[in-house]
This record gives structure tokens, C-alpha cells and sequence, in this order.
């Protein structure tokens, strides 16, 4: 799964997003936004957004001053999340029923809502990789070395 970002096409009359720094941009593309409410994730794309290269991500991440910087990130768009949401679908669907201009979702559920609704639409701008459980076969022979990896 990939984290992207969804949006409304009926939202934006001229230009549309296309960029990660997009999401942030209430001026240019102003409207309520979701969000998944947990932090995975979130401190990424902040920092992301705030100018950070993804070749730098997680050294800056990696320290108290990275974090504050994405916290104070977030902070700008805080008031523009109408929703902060517990799945990730949600964000989806909240696009398909007009509730939002644009949402943070995973690759399969933005695509499912363009299907849907022909104005949800969505983009991919350094988004990185998530996966969001791990699993031990029942009987693996690697148990120990498995639970290590986790």
C-alpha cells in the first residue's frame, strides 16, 4: 500500500492538485480535509510537505527538532480536518460524498472512489510505502526468527 492523496474534482474549477505541498495550500485549494487520525504517517508527509527531501526524511525525523518541525506542520492544517478518520476507507468515501475537497488514503481505496464517482480523483507525490500489520503462519518453523523481525 502506498499513502496517497484523494480529491474532490468538482472542488478545484482551474488548476488541480497534484502535489504532496497541495494538501497544505488552503488558498489555492481551499475545502475541508481528512485525515487518518493515527500519527504513522502523518509525521512524513508533514515533513515532506515542509520541504524535507526523502533522502533526508528519517535523519531529520530522527530528531527532537524533526519532530517538533512536522508537529508544527500539521498544526497549519489542523483546522482545515473536517474529519480525522479511523479506517482507511473513510477518507474515500467521505470524497465520493462531498463532505471533503481532499483526504489521505491508501493507493486501493482513492483508486475504488475514482471508479465510483467520477470526480474523486488522486495523486501520488513522494508518498512512501506502508504496511500496516505483520503475520506468523501458525506452525512456521522460523517462529523466533519471525518474532524478531516484527
Amino acid at each position: 500500500m502506498t499513502v496517497v492523496i484523494g480529491y474532490d474534482d468538482k472542488a478545484f474549477s482551474g488548476e488541480k492538485p497534484t502535489r504532496l505541498t497541495d494538501f497544505w495550500d488552503i488558498q489555492k485549494f481551499p475545502g475541508p480535509r481528512a485525515m487518518r487520525m493515527w500519527p504513522k504517517h502523518k509525521l512524513d508527509l508533514a515533513l515532506l510537505a515542509d520541504g524535507v527531501t526523502p533522502d533526508r526524511l528519517y535523519e531529520v525525523l530522527g530528531t527532537d527538532a524533526g519532530v517538533q518541525r512536522a508537529f508544527r506542520k500539521l498544526d497549519q492544517i489542523k483546522p482545515h480536518v473536517k474529519v480525522w478518520t479511523d479506517n482507511w476507507a473513510q477518507a474515500s468515501q467521505l470524497l465520493i460524498d462531498g463532505n471533503v475537497a481532499m483526504g489521505t488514503g491508501v493507493n486501493g481505496c482513492p483508486a475504488v472512489a475514482a471508479q465510483t464517482a467520477p470526480h474523486g480523483k488522486f495523486f501520488w507525490d513522494r508518498q512512501g510505502y506502508c504496511g500496516d500489520m505483520w503475520a506468523i503462519v501458525k506452525g512456521s518453523k522460523n517462529r523466533t526468527a519471525a518474532v524478531d523481525f516484527i
